[in-house]
């Protein structure tokens, strides 16, 4: 009976969305101020030199999937090889200091509450004042790549370290904020709010509140500009926290936000995640355990076995998400309940509690008053493209938002780069199709040359 799910799932989760915990949770955006440092302590200075020999000259770059063979010839090799590492990435800057940075933020589980949480800061080694630019990391694998985590030196690994490119993004000129979020860092022993809108607005914000202060108590000289951009969660994180900021006192302005690959329209995101025959079980993982404890869902009745449950409800204790997901099944109709399937994918009669949850945390339907580039991949599997057309379709309705969207695509490589110097034969040897994650660099080049018009 159609109806009898409804309403036990309806009831189940509606009976404690009054709570005091829940009530807390959704006012979390309305304070603020919180942000105070804890702790600042140089990491190291990267040089210009090392990072690009650690990131770009070697097979297997981490900027690129590597289940795409391309010819034995890679993207990062090739710019390498033909010296223009320079030209692209506008780099400007020849050395960047990091710090691990420690401040203090809400809980979002206990209320009035305060915790501690960390991030990373890079400051170029630069003649003049530089903006600010607030990078959102995007998912994360393993707890050890927090970004307040950042080695001395970079090992040579086949998967995509972001912490690379928010010091490819410092080396550009710019003093980069890269928040860890709650779960990871000095805070992995609380549950990361995955996707939570009003948690990682709150941190983030918390996280610029500090820096700018010790920026200003250290007579550290910066421009009062904030840049904004991030990828996959880290997109959903730039565009919530964009959003929220037009409320914020802090006396700076937002230049231009750049948000690739991100959930912005969870409903639909969800929606057409599930119409697929398979899905990422870290992403859906970490959703799950996130908004089952926010939101009280019961995992009962959306999961098709207890120990999927319990698989979920664990995973937060593992270092490495992969360990903790790899007994969890890809395919779709084997990990959900048929039942969930019907009414999430009932577009004319959607589950109301679980649709207004998601409406709630999605991040598209606002204007922004100030310039927004979105990127995304058109035949991205594991956050639906749907997502940028939305936000752009509501950016752009009736020309009230200055808006640019930019598919990323590798067929036009010379052209999407901007340089000229790549031969045909090495253009033709790049056979990538784009997905989620190798268009993570170039969303990144694509937001670098985005920003400079504005930066410089």
């Amino acid at each position: 009976m159609k109806y009898s799910f409804i309403t036990i799932f309806y009831c189940a989760v509606c009976l404690s969305f009054g709570c005091t915990q829940n009530a807390y949770l959704n006012s979390m955006g309305n304070t603020r101020g919180t942000g105070q440092l804890v702790l600042f302590q140089s990491i190291a200075t990267y040089q210009k030199t090392s990072i690009i020999s650690s990131a770009l000259r070697f097979p297997g770059s981490p900027f690129l999937d590597n289940r795409n063979p391309i010819g034995g010839s890679l993207l990062p090799t090739l710019l390498f090889n033909n010296g223009m590492v320079d030209e692209v990435f506008n780099f400007r800057a020849d050395q960047v200091k990091g710090y691990q940075v420690t401040y203090t933020t809400l809980d979002p589980y206990k209320k009035r509450t305060i915790t501690q949480a960390s991030g990373l800061l890079l400051i170029p080694l630069f003649s003049r004042p530089l903006p600010l630019l607030l990078f959102h990391r995007g998912t994360l694998v393993n707890k050890d790549w927090a970004p307040s985590l950042m080695p001395y030196s970079f090992s040579r690994t086949n998967s995509l370290d972001w912490r690379l490119i928010t010091i490819f993004m410092a080396m550009q000129g710019y003093i980069v904020l890269v928040p860890d979020y709650l779960g990871y860092g000095s805070s992995d022993h609380i549950l990361h709010p995955y996707l939570h809108k009003k948690s990682v607005t709150r941190t983030t914000t918390d996280m610029l509140y500090a820096i700018v202060e010790k920026l200003e108590t250290d007579q550290i000289p910066f421009e009062r500009h904030l840049f904004v951009m991030g990828y996959s969660q880290g997109g959903h994180g730039a565009l919530a926290f964009a959003q929220n900021f037009q409320n914020e006192p802090l006396d700076l302005d937002i230049v231009a936000v750049a948000a690739g690959g991100g959930p912005y329209d969870l409903s639909t995101t969800m929606t057409d995640l599930l119409e697929q025959d398979t899905i990422e079980p870290i992403p859906m993982t970490l959703f799950l355990q996130s908004y089952s404890h926010i939101y009280d869902l019961d995992l009962n009745l959306i999961m098709k076995k207890r120990n999927y449950i319990d698989i979920i409800s664990s995973s937060f204790e593992y270092d490495d998400m992969r360990r903790a997901t790899e007994d969890l099944p890809t395919k779709v109709r084997s990990l959900f309940h048929s039942e969930f399937l019907e009414e999430v994918r009932d577009r004319e009669n959607p589950f109301p509690y679980f649709q207004n949850v998601l409406e709630d945390n999605s991040v598209y339907n606002w204007t922004p008053p100030f310039p927004v580039f979105l990127f995304h991949a058109k035949k991205d599997r594991i956050v639906p493209y749907s997502n940028t057309e939305i936000a752009y379709d509501f950016f752009r309705e009736g020309r009230r938002a200055d808006v640019t969207k930019q598919d990323c695509d590798f067929r036009n490589l010379g052209s999407i780069l901007g340089v000229g110097r790549l031969s045909k034969k090495d253009l033709d040897s790049v056979r990538l199709q784009a997905n989620h994650i190798n268009c993570g660099l170039m969303f990144a080049l694509e937001a670098g040359h985005y920003f400079s018009q504005f930066h410089y």
